[in-house]
């Protein structure tokens, strides 16, 4: 019985690790977007600030949203 829970736990962590890892990437991407359409943001502004701004994401330091 015990050997079930831990294969389901396992499991649980999984699935929330697939699905926290996108969440990261569009948050950067969303934050990217809606900032260079604004005249007066600069490429190196945008991607400094929205790097910041979606490092709290679990996943962010392990994909690449801070290396555009």
């Amino acid at each position: 019985m015990a050997n079930k829970f831990v294969a389901v736990f396992l499991m649980c962590i999984v699935v929330v690790a697939v699905f926290s890892i996108p969440a990261a990437a569009d948050c950067y991407q969303e934050c990217y977007d809606g900032c260079i359409a604004k005249p007066d943001h600069s490429a190196l502004y945008c991607d400094s600030s929205c790097g910041a701004d979606c490092a709290e994401y679990p996943g962010a330091a392990t994909t690449k949203i801070n290396q555009r």
